[in-house]
């Protein structure tokens, strides 16, 4: 990940994705309407000069129509002035699943706002390269604006290497036990190191979401008090997930002493492993093994073979 461009508004990252180099602008457009024209001049010279697939995500601080506002006053100018730019630039908004709102703001006295400020542009490479891409509007935490989830592609799975090694060897000679205890680690280790985190995380998100989902559409001072709780919690978990993850495989010294973190060969590292390991040539107690035992060929039957 390198920066390709830095602008008091905008700053735009050149990222590597397996084969496929794209470039990503977390966008954070000023207040002052003015200032605004200032970043979109800016991007349209980026969109001049930029030759790979494209996606900026952020605050652009302007909505496109008025289903995208629920109280305040809407500016049909400032949309399609909006529109316009973003047509200028070659850009499409790439949608978004999840809250209809990405900002609120409670004003004492009078009707909470509700806008959808923040989203997700790309070019169309972009939308090319990376089909199975989207956007995901995940709950407010911690401030007025609801952070946004770009995805490239699908969720991939990660190697437990450890659980699994310790795991392999508490067997010892005998097979079937080494599967065995693989299995019960196995289970055991999803359940109480990642499931419980986890379940617990999306949970909360999910009491969240359906709060600010129900805020959308109805105003209620309980319903405003009732996040704080949440939020705490929320945030006491994330500290245990940090610690959790402080131990993921980011990087491995291979057998040839070279450092790598490049994913596609740590996979291949960690199936040659895995390879070897299976591969070795250990004695085996036969006496494990469920009776009568293994099959065989009775002899009148290799006679018939020999012939």
């Amino acid at each position: 990940m390198t920066i390709l461009d830095s602008h008091p508004q905008v700053i735009t990252l050149g990222i590597s994705s397996g084969n496929l180099n794209w470039a990503c602008s977390g966008v954070y457009a000023s207040p002052i309407h003015v200032n605004i024209s200032l970043l979109w001049n800016h991007l349209c010279g980026l969109a001049d000069s930029m030759s790979i697939p494209w996606a900026l995500v952020g605050d652009f601080n302007d909505t496109l129509a008025s289903t995208e506002q629920r109280g305040g006053i809407f500016s049909p100018s400032r949309a399609r002035h909006f529109m316009d730019n973003i047509n200028s630039c070659n850009l499409m908004d790439i949608g978004a699943s999840g809250l209809a709102f990405t900002w609120f703001r409670n004003f004492q006295g009078r009707s909470p706002v509700h806008k959808r400020l923040d989203c997700a542009l790309a070019s169309l490479c972009w939308r090319v390269g990376f089909p199975e891409g989207g956007v995901e509007v995940l709950p407010r935490l911690h401030s007025d604006h609801i952070p946004l989830n770009l995805r490239c592609g699908k969720k991939s799975g990660e190697f437990r290497w450890k659980a699994f090694q310790e795991a392999w060897h508490k067997g010892g000679s005998c097979i079937l036990a080494t599967l065995n205890e693989v299995k019960v680690d196995s289970l055991d280790f999803n359940k109480k190191v990642f499931s419980n985190i986890f379940r617990r995380k999306k949970h909360i998100e999910n009491c969240l979401a359906s709060i600010q989902s129900r805020l959308e559409t109805v105003d209620s001072i309980a319903l405003l008090l009732q996040p704080d709780k949440l939020k705490k919690e929320h945030h006491d978990i994330l500290a245990q997930e940090e610690m959790l993850w402080r131990n993921r495989i980011l990087g491995l010294h291979f057998p040839d002493g070279n450092w790598c973190d490049d994913t596609e060969t740590l996979q291949l590292g960690v199936i040659e492993y895995f390879k070897t390991l299976f591969a070795e040539t250990v004695e085996v107690d036969h006496s494990c093994l469920p009776t009568p035992g293994l099959p065989f060929i009775p002899s009148h039957f290799l006679a018939d073979l020999e012939k």
